[in-house]
């Protein structure tokens, strides 16, 4: 996906749901869940710390609204020497078929849940991301349009991304970003609803065919 056809990308108007109200519903939601998610965020935090050395969070220096950066919190789900575990995979010392060499057992648990974000709840407290957005994006992403990535960025990367209204696990990277794009021209709250209730269907295992 390229805009260099020759002229500016025009930037959409920032519509006073994403400017005033979002910000606070964001904050009301993140505050109101906060206490069914700080226990489980607490028992993973000491799970991850006991079964294998290493910090408990990775903090991962990310591309916020207006490209502002900020840490964006994760729990760690690798070992501290996953190079050389993925390299010695790759020359055969490694099991084959046993999964990511890198993944520690609870990263694997972890990752598979989708629990290794739930600490970026932090975030939207601290008003860095919104409950609902696009993925947020590594400060140095390459290969990235500056134009298309500057229409992004004037929403706030979420904890849920507009992809699970989409079927997320068979997008492929073009069609991310086009969702991305999608979402940061016309946000609404019936659209954050819908990613919301998406979400939900999702937990209860109610995946979309």
């Amino acid at each position: 996906m390229n805009s260099g056809m020759g002229g500016a990308v025009r930037m959409p108007p920032v519509s006073l749901y994403l400017r005033l109200v979002k910000p606070i519903l964001d904050f009301g939601l993140a505050l109101v869940t906060l206490p069914m998610t700080l226990p489980a965020i607490l028992i993973i935090a000491i799970v991850v710390r006991l079964t294998s050395p290493g910090p408990v969070l990775l903090h991962l220096s990310c591309l916020g609204r207006d490209g502002r950066t900020f840490n964006q919190l994760r729990f760690r789900v690798v070992h501290m020497d996953a190079a050389s575990r993925q390299f010695r995979a790759q020359a055969g010392a490694g099991g084959r078929g046993a999964g990511d060499p890198r993944l520690t057992a609870v990263g694997r648990f972890l990752l598979r849940n989708q629990l290794n974000t739930l600490p970026q709840i932090f975030n939207v407290l601290m008003g860095q991301m919104s409950m609902v957005g696009p993925a947020a994006e590594p400060e140095a992403a390459p290969g990235t349009d500056r134009a298309l990535r500057a229409i992004i960025l004037r929403v706030r990367p979420g904890l849920f991304s507009p992809d699970h209204l989409a079927g997320a696990a068979s997008m492929t990277d073009d069609e991310r970003r086009a969702v991305a794009l999608a979402y940061a021209a016309r946000a609404s709250f019936l659209t954050d609803l819908g990613v919301l209730f998406a979400v939900f269907r999702e937990f209860l295992g109610f995946r979309r065919a």
